[in-house]
Formats: C-alpha cells, structure tokens, sequence
C-alpha cells in the first residue's frame, strides 16, 4: 500500500474514472431524500456493526455525526442490532458510541421514555407474537415448546427495543431489514420489512434503503432490496 493514502485515495490513483463514478453515486445515495442523509448513515451504522465491520461503522458515525446525530441515537440504533445479530453487534458498536461521545455535540436530545409493556408470561408474549405476525411463526412456537424461559426473555428484550425512543421504530425495522438484506436473508428481510410497511415506509424509502445496501455489500445488496418493491 501507498503509504499515507486511503482506499479512496488509492483508487484516484489507480483508476480515477473509477472513482469518479463512485464518487456521483455516493453523492446520490446520501442526498436528503424521503429518509434523510442523517437516517441514511444511521441506517450504516446498524448495518456494519450487525456485520462486524468496524472501519465502515465508525466512517458513517463521522458522517452521521456531521449530518447532527447524536450519541444517543447512535446507541439507540445500535441496541436494535442485538435483536437481528447479538450482542457481538453491540461489541462493534460502542466503539461508535465512544466516537460520539467523543466528538458529538452537546445539545441536549428529547428521549422518548415509553416503555413497552412488560410481559409476564410465555402465554403474553405468544400474544405478542400473534399481533406482530398473521400467523405464529415456526422459530416462536419451537421455542416455546423447547426453551420458553429463553422465549420469555428474549421477548422481553424485544419489546424492550423495538419501540420509539432517540429513533423511530420505523428506522429500526428499516436498519434490520437492511442488515438482512445485505446478508441475503429471507426470513429476516421479510419480518422486518413487513413491520416497517406497517409503520408507514413507502416505497421511496424501501428503495432508499435498498440503494444504502448497494453501498455496503454491492450490486447484490441493490438486486436483493429491489426485488421487495411494490410486493
């Protein structure tokens, strides 16, 4: 490697026609558009902590931060990531947090404190699940059948952060849905772009996040996002 130079700076050198294009597309990308370019990198940030990549992670923390994100949003979307891919996600991400921190703003952000209702039974959550899907999903009934206390739990936790707090809902279902796209799951993609229909994305914004994909994992993220519009 070119000492003192960036990927970026590497392909201006070697294929500067390359570049050129990469740079107009990722302007496009990250324009205000029906989600905002501070939603846009929110959205990234979720996405490269749910896959581990740091680097990537901690460029859109910059950019969100520029963009007037907050640490506390950062972490609120981070913590949506644990629901979709554990918490080695969250290991990735409070290094996102420490750079917010860091070099965030100080302006103080208005929380949403609502708490979802906590459940107290396996029967409730199974309610819970009956709502959120018109049926009851397989991996929900197998884990009550093998596991409820884990089922418990772990739909408390669920509820706990898929809600309105520093972010909408509605962004986190679209940060899973995009972590699942571009991990080319199915089921995944499915649950939680269905949850964000029923929030109120539309369209626009599906293809937005789907372009975001493209950013992150290639044309492959562009081609799998695509194909769940006007579905």
């Amino acid at each position: 490697m070119v000492k003192g130079l960036n990927e970026f700076d590497l392909m201006k050198k070697y294929a500067s026609h390359v570049h050129e294009a990469v740079a107009t597309m990722n302007e496009a990308i990250f324009a205000d558009g029906s989600l905002s370019k501070k939603e846009k990198h929110l959205i990234l940030i979720g996405v490269n902590a749910g896959r581990r990549y740091e680097d990537s992670m901690l460029f859109h923390t910059k950019e969100a931060l520029i963009s007037g994100a907050s640490a506390e949003e950062i972490a609120d979307v981070l913590s949506t990531c644990i629901i979709s891919r554990g918490i080695p996600a969250w290991l990735s991400g409070i290094e996102a947090i420490k750079l917010a921190v860091n070099e965030g703003s100080n302006d103080t952000v208005v929380l949403n404190t609502e708490k979802g209702k906590e459940f107290q039974s396996v029967e409730e959550c199974i309610t819970y699940y009956e709502n959120e899907f018109d049926t009851l999903p397989d991996w929900v009934a197998l884990l009550k059948q093998f596991n409820p206390d884990v089922l418990y739990k772990y739909s408390n936790l669920r509820n706990a952060i898929l809600t309105d707090h520093c972010v909408s809902r509605k962004l986190k279902e679209l940060t899973l849905t995009a972590i699942n796209i571009c991990d080319q799951y199915e089921k995944g993609i499915n649950i939680h772009l269905k949850n964000a229909r029923n929030l109120g994305a539309t369209e626009d914004e599906i293809a937005e996040v789907s372009l975001l994909c493209m950013f992150a994992s290639g044309i492959s993220g562009w081609r799998t996002g695509s194909a769940y519009l006007e579905k």
